[in-house]
């Protein structure tokens, strides 16, 4: 059985998870081993660990309190003493075993598996996970632009220069290599991949001399198609031409649909094309919608035998051959840019063939095709483990790809009748941006699995917000999804639909916490509105302190990285001390920084940068030095070339060194 936990924010989520997997350890020694717990995030990860183990912790003393010992001592028929000494010896064997506690992030269970299979994958089995894809595709468009002068990719060399003309032409950055890098990006996309299965070859095989013979056929298909209209149309106007007459003389005067012929002829070289409108369809065979009046002018009489031919010949060219040549052009236009992305990828697999490392973004889609037609038990037996439970936490933002490789282990797991749990809210649904797909918990489960595998189930109470805030969001959300109904395409999803049954209720305990709500709108043009919005923030954090409110209970949200920092400016103005994400980056310490700043200067020794920074610091000299790691150089600089102030940043300063370490681990110690 699979329960389908719906839980808002608030709602005992963690709570409910906790309890699950309490119930199984109890029904059966060592139960621990094999469960599998699922989430999105380490932090989660952590929190849910730490609070199955207080709980354990909590039955285990006689006396303290837990809000899951009825339940477990009405599920065991045990007594309160042999529950807490059962719970004294499941927190035990867990603490021994500590590695078969599997609470991890989908990523870290993925790469459990990836590990057992790695001759199978071509891999050694000390590869590395790249976290970083940035800094592999930067190394791969440098690889590709160095490349340009080789003959062999000369049209790629076309191609980059038509693309980067193109970029120019709509406005884009005259930074051509970052609008490669932004094209590149869409390698790593989750659509990316699941187009990429579609092809019937591998999307690495395909050569620069298929691509551009593709993009010949495309063009040799749309000149064709142009050619033939325009051959038409001019035919059109010869017989106008030949019977003296002019469109105006037709049914519809200055608007008669015998214009047409005018817009499709070739003007300077270039075919216009233009789809034929109802009107002038309906020409076709039928002199009746020719003219006006009763009966039919003899001039239209007369050249309509050889006009008819031609309105014919266009209406069948639109017919048989139109959808073609749109779908051509469409190709057309972004057929440069799959050479691009072919000779990019390419690089890709490469560099990471090299260096014997596979991208955290990769693993998904190779361990799907590992999986895909495998016996369940054969994954069990390569990891070492076999799973009977999964608990699968923030359903709402798993992947096509990542549900792919689940799914076959979740059909083992119900066909030997074992309990399932997964928790998931449609419109929390944040990750859509990296593949999430909200519509696998909202749809396709239902159509997976049968109706008697599946037990649907809500947490209805906010326990967290107060009644104010809670019907603040019941409202909202019912009038957001009425009113975009008709505004947002979900491929046939009634989008009132996906917000249904998601309203939350307050628990009696806080029904006299009323909370507190405000919003503002403000009537100003969109640069404007960031700087009237601001201006508003040190007053209204102001009556928060009034209030009774101290600093540390405010946080202050926004969307993006530039609002931040219009945020944080304002308050700063304003006498706030303020802790943002930007200042909690190890690259925002100015001592971390000017270790930096040391390294890139003993890294070029003859510069005037170095000489300069020695008058006013002490630097340690490039020959004292020199033999040693990264690691043992920053070491060094931290105890040479801080002050005492500056090394008062410990705890950045650790940081920096930790990842420094992490760096030299895998990618050398030379600086």
């Amino acid at each position: 059985m699979i329960e389908v936990l719906k839980a808002s924010a608030g709602a005992g989520k963690t709570h409910r998870l906790t309890g699950e997997y309490l119930e199984l350890l109890f029904l059966k020694p060592y139960a621990f081993k094999n469960i599998l717990a699922v989430t999105f995030t380490n932090k989660a990860t952590d929190e849910m660990k730490q609070r199955i183990l207080e709980e354990l912790h909590n039955l285990s003393q006689p006396g303290v309190k837990s809000d899951y010992l009825e339940k477990i001592m009405d599920l065991t028929g045990k007594d309160e003493v042999r529950v807490r000494q059962q719970a004294k010896e499941i927190l035990i064997s867990i603490l021994h075993d500590y590695t078969s506690f599997r609470v991890s992030t989908i990523d870290k269970f993925f790469q459990l598996v990836m590990r057992s299979f790695a001759r199978e994958l071509g891999k050694m089995a000390t590869y590395n996970v790249e976290l970083d894809q940035h800094s592999v595709l930067a190394r791969a468009v440098d690889k590709m632009f160095a490349q340009l002068d080789d003959p062999k990719n000369r049209k790629l060399l076309e191609w980059l220069i038509d693309y980067s003309l193109e970029a120019v032409d709509k406005g884009s950055s005259w930074n051509v290599k970052g609008e490669i890098l932004n094209l590149g990006s869409q390698i790593f996309s989750e659509e990316f991949k699941l187009a990429k299965e579609k092809c019937s070859r591998n999307f690495e095989d395909i050569s620069i001399d298929e691509v551009a013979g593709m993009k010949s056929a495309l063009k040799a298909q749309v000149e064709g198609f142009e050619k033939e209209l325009a051959s038409l149309a001019m035919e059109g106007l010869k017989c106008l031409a030949e019977a003296g007459m002019d469109p105006s003389g037709f049914k519809g005067g200055s608007r008669s649909p015998f214009f047409y012929f005018g817009k499709v002829v070739p003007k300077m070289g270039k075919t216009v094309v233009v789809v034929p409108s109802a009107t002038f369809q309906a020409l076709h065979d039928d002199i009746s919608k020719w003219y006006t009046g009763k009966k039919c002018p003899a001039d239209i009489e007369a050249v309509y035998p050889a006009l008819n031919g031609v309105v014919g010949k266009i209406v069948s060219l639109f017919e048989n051959g139109y959808r073609g040549y749109a779908t051509a052009m469409v190709l057309l236009s972004n057929v440069n840019v799959l050479g691009i992305l072919n000779d990019i990828y390419v690089k890709v697999l490469e560099y990471c063939r090299e260096n014997n490392i596979i991208l955290l973004s990769e693993s998904t889609e190779l361990l799907g095709k590992i999986i895909d037609g495998s016996d369940t038990p054969f994954v069990y037996e390569k990891i070492g483990a076999k799973l009977d439970h999964y608990m699968l936490d923030e359903f709402q933002d798993t992947s096509s790809l990542q549900w792919r490789n689940f799914y076959p282990l979740l059909q083992n797991s119900l066909a030997e009748g074992n309990r399932n749990l997964m928790v998931g809210d449609v419109k929390q649904s944040i990750y859509r941006w990296r593949g999430s797909d909200w519509k696998i918990l909202k749809e396709d489960i239902y159509s997976q699995f049968r109706e008697d595998e599946l037990n649907d189930d809500t947490l209805e109470f906010n326990y967290r917000s107060c009644t104010n805030i809670v019907e603040f969001n019941n409202r909202f959300f019912e009038y957001c999804a009425r009113e975009a109904q008709g505004l947002v395409a979900l491929g046939g999803t009634d989008i009132v639909d996906v917000y249904s049954g998601q309203q939350q209720k307050v628990p009696q305990s806080r029904m006299e916490q009323k909370g507190y709500v405000e919003v503002d709108f403000i009537d100003a043009q969109e640069d404007d509105f960031y700087g009237l919005a601001v201006e508003l923030l040190p007053s209204k954090i102001e009556s928060l302190l009034q209030g009774g409110y101290s600093r540390k209970d405010i946080a202050v949200l926004v969307r993006t990285g530039r609002e931040g920092n219009m945020v944080a400016e304002k308050l700063l103005e304003s006498g706030y001390d303020v802790i943002s994400s930007d200042s909690l980056y190890v690259a925002s310490s100015k001592a971390v920084q000017k270790v930096v700043n040391v390294l890139r200067e003993i890294d070029n020794p003859q510069s005037d940068s170095l000489r300069i920074m020695r008058m006013f610091q002490s630097i340690p000299e490039v020959e004292h030095i020199s033999h040693y790691s990264l690691y043992q150089m920053c070491e060094a600089i931290v105890r040479e070339s801080l002050t005492g102030e500056e090394k008062e940043d410990v705890a950045y300063l650790q940081a920096f060194l930790d990842l420094v370490l992490e760096f030299t681990n895998s990618k050398g110690t030379n600086i």
